[in-house]
Formats: C-alpha cells, structure tokens, sequence
C-alpha cells in the first residue's frame, strides 16, 4: 500500500461529506490507498457519518475514542497506517479532483521521504480539478531540509505535506500531543532532519476558511490555552529546532528559522491584546519570549513577512511604552463598544 490518508475528526458532521466526496472521487484502488477516519469523541453526528463510510467504501477504516485532542489522535492514526507515506487531512478541507493518483506517481518514481504541494484557500467547496495540468506540472529536483527551508517560504500546517511513514518512525518524529500549535513543530522537525524532499507546482490541498475552527474560537479559556500554547511553540524552537536540530544548518536556513520562530510570538502577542489577559499577564508573556531569543521581534519584518500592517505593529509591539497605551486604549474602546 502507497499512501495511508489520516483524518482526525471532531464534531465535523457539517463538513465531513464534502472532504470524504472529494476522497471518494480519487478513483484509487484498495491496494493503492487507505482512509482512516478517527473520531476523537465528536458530540455531533459525526460518528455515524462515519460508519455510514466505512460500510460504503472498502478503503476506509474507522476507530472512536474518548476526545484526547488532534495531536494525540493523529498520532494513533500513524501507529494505525499501513500505507508507506502517511498525510493528515482536516475533515473541513478536500482534495482537488484526481490530484492524488498524480503524487502516487511522484511518490514511486522519485522515493522522497517528504513530498510538497500546493494548497489554495477558498470560502466554499469546489470539487474541481487542480488548476494545474499537462506541461504546467513542475517537479522540483530532490534537494535536503537544510536546503529547501533556505530556499522557501516553507508552511507550519502538516496538510503541506505528504510524509514516508519510516521516516517518521526511524527519526521519532510525532505530534506533541495536548497542545495547539503542534503542526508549526513538527513540520519544522520534519523538513530539518530529511534529505530527500520533493517540491511540486500540483494545487492539491484545499483550505476552507470556517467560522467557528479551533484557531479563531474566541471562547475566553480556549482562547487562552492557545496563546500559552504559542509560548510553549515558542520555547521548543527555542531549545529543539534553533538550539538543536538547525546547529549545522546554513545561515540562511537559521534566519528563516527566526523568523518563523518570531512569527509565533508575534501573533501570540495580537492574541494576547485581543483576549482578557491583564496587562501584568501580557509582560509576563514578553519577558518568557525574551528569555526564548524571541522578543522583541527584530527578524520577523522580512520578505516572509512584509505586510504594511507588520512594520507598523512591530515597533509598537517592541516599545513597552507604546504597547502599553494601545491595551489600554483597546481595552477602553472593547468595554465601550462591547467587541
């Protein structure tokens, strides 16, 4: 079997048919693939949406469990794999039409221990081909992780990605489980420790931007494990992928590193302004950032980065002064007009 597909699945039932009628429509045969449904003790319906599927099609397998968070979920999907690569799908996006036979190709022509695609952002299901076909295919050659993140604008979110299961299970590579963020870790752990990595033009994955998803649920706890999650991120960048994994990594590979690591705190901080946390809490935050290397924010401002509205918040957020004065001011104008 080539590829194992992981979907970890919480009260998805609304979104679920669109990402599984996008899967369904691959045309790949049993012995070439597998979905593997894992209900991480969804509240909805989602569960008998899967069973329904399982019934239906013979290339997919479902398990349940008591809700144990995404991390820990996709991690029991690896273990449960039999395909010799492994992707992580989100039950909320799709798959462009017959896109997968195309990296199955890739995947035994080539023999990458990590293949990348494309992904486009859409506000609604199209299951349409990939926009890309013919001679407007482009493989990348095979080049190292060192390379590749010095290279490219590389993404925190595994759905980038189609991995080589041994790979990940030889370098003990896994989602940390129990916290958000956990994709911005491994992908980083991934890209640094693999020597053949494929990069292909194909627009593959589908994001589709939904109300309500677990990073813009504003609810006041949730909200807040995902600011104390950011600095937990922050933090193994600090010691594990700077202080450790990227030691012999070029110079250039180190910046983007910094730059990815500064983009953590950067928008841990926009939370943090927006949330409840009182200003006392907030400089907390930033002296754990600066014992991290990782405020102020002197390499975020960068070609990865290089929005107007960037270069205007980084000094204030660098100024504690200034920074002072808008939670202040924002705090004032939220309680006045109840946002």
């Amino acid at each position: 079997m080539i590829l194992s597909v992981v979907i970890p699945i919480y009260n998805s039932a609304n979104y679920l048919p669109y990402c599984m009628g996008s899967l369904s429509a691959q045309n790949l045969s049993d012995e070439e693939w597998e979905v593997i449904l894992l209900n991480d003790g969804s509240t909805d319906t989602s569960g008998e949406l899967c069973k329904q599927y399982e019934q239906a099609h013979s290339f997919v397998s479902y398990y349940q469990h008591p809700n144990m968070g995404v991390g820990a979920t996709r991690n029991r999907g690896l273990s449960l794999a039999k395909g010799a690569y492994v992707y992580f799908l989100d039950p909320d996006d799709y798959i462009a039409d017959g896109t997968l036979r195309m990296l199955l190709l890739l995947l035994q022509e080539n023999r990458p221990e990590v293949l990348t695609f494309s992904s486009k952002s859409v506000k609604e299901y199209d299951l349409s081909a990939s926009q890309i076909s013919g001679e407007q295919v482009k493989n990348e050659e095979i080049i190292d992780g060192d390379t590749y993140i010095s290279k490219y604008k590389f993404k925190n979110e595994i759905w980038w990605y189609l991995v080589q299961k041994d790979f990940l299970i030889r370098n003990d590579l896994r989602f940390i489980e129990g916290r958000w963020m956990e994709d911005a870790i491994l992908t980083a752990q991934i890209l640094l420790k693999a020597k053949r990595i494929l990069k292909t033009n194909l627009d593959v994955h589908r994001h589709v931007r939904v109300p309500f998803s677990a990073m813009t649920n504003r609810e006041t706890k949730h909200y807040l494990k995902v600011i104390h999650d950011n600095v937990h991120a922050v933090s193994v960048y600090h010691t594990e992928i700077l202080g450790n994994l990227a030691r012999s990594c070029s110079a250039e590979t180190i910046e983007r590193l910094k730059i990815r690591q500064e983009s953590l705190s950067f928008f841990l901080i926009i939370r943090a302004l927006r949330s409840k946390m009182s200003y006392d809490e907030i400089i907390s935050i930033l002296n754990r950032l600066k014992a991290y290397d990782a405020y102020p924010l002197r390499n975020f401002i960068s070609e990865d980065y290089p929005a107007l509205s960037y270069k205007i918040l980084v000094p204030v957020i660098n100024n504690k002064y200034l920074l002072r004065l808008v939670f202040y001011g924002y705090r004032s104008l939220s309680m006045r007009f109840n946002f």
